[in-house]
């Protein structure tokens, strides 16, 4: 039995709530609603690489096809998932389930600029294209026209000193 101090998962009773929110590492996983889960399945995979990593089990009650999970690459490795998506009938039958975007992360400039020229040579529009302070952005839709920003961090020692003004920075680029 763990003594006081200690605790077990599912534990509880901890000895002391900490007094502040807990900062989390990023997110976790984001859940879908599609129209179809066909198209998307080819969009997330064949166009943005991710790999999909499971199926959910057991036949869904409205016939539709079970939900799909998917994973990108942390030093080279997938996780459970990043993302899964669901198909509904009708999207309007989800409301508030459009989020206003979901974006992806790329560990480097380059594998972002050659996701970026994969992405072009698809024939997928590229919207606008911004300079953060942080990070370098550009987006897309997917097939139901959800925004996706395509992201990576720019090297940490240009904006860690001062995170709210490297956020707050924004440069549009009509071409790039």
């Amino acid at each position: 039995m763990p003594s006081s101090s200690e605790h077990t998962p599912g534990d509880a009773s901890p000895a002391a709530a900490p007094m502040r929110a807990q900062a989390p590492l990023g997110v976790n996983h984001l859940v879908l609603t599609v129209s179809d889960i066909e198209a998307s399945h080819r969009f997330y995979t064949e166009l943005l690489g991710f790999s999909h990593t499971a199926t959910s089990s057991g036949q869904r009650a409205d016939g539709l096809p079970p939900m799909r999970f998917y994973s990108g690459r942390r030093d080279g490795q997938l996780t459970h998932h990043d993302l899964a998506l669901y198909q509904l009938s009708s999207l309007s039958q989800a409301p508030g389930q459009r989020l206003d975007h979901l974006a992806i992360d790329y560990p480097d400039e380059a594998s972002w600029r050659s996701q970026i020229a994969f992405l072009q040579s698809r024939g997928v529009p590229l919207h606008r294209m911004i300079e953060r302070g942080a990070t370098w952005s550009i987006h897309v839709e997917d097939p139901d026209g959800l925004e996706i920003e395509l992201v990576f961090d720019r090297p940490r020692d240009q904006w860690a000193h001062d995170i709210p003004a490297a956020i707050n920075r924004r440069k549009h680029h009509e071409t790039w």
